[in-house]
């Protein structure tokens, strides 16, 4: 890791930290995308309508 300033950061990761870090993120896309899904399904049994503001948009659209 090369520091840039003291606010921002340069990542160069060799290639197995770059493994860790994409496993990392497709866990956090999983576990967001699941809450996302739990917190629509208990809406839609309240009976209340899902809006644009209630509910975060997808962390990934895949």
């Amino acid at each position: 890791m090369v520091v840039i300033r003291t606010y921002k950061t340069l990542l160069l990761p060799n290639e197995e930290q770059l493994q860790q870090l994409q496993t990392i993120a497709h866990g956090v896309k999983l576990v967001w995308n699941w809450a996302l899904a739990e917190r629509i399904r208990a809406y839609q049994l309240k009976g209340e309508t899902i809006w644009q503001e209630k509910t975060p948009v997808c962390l990934y659209q895949s």
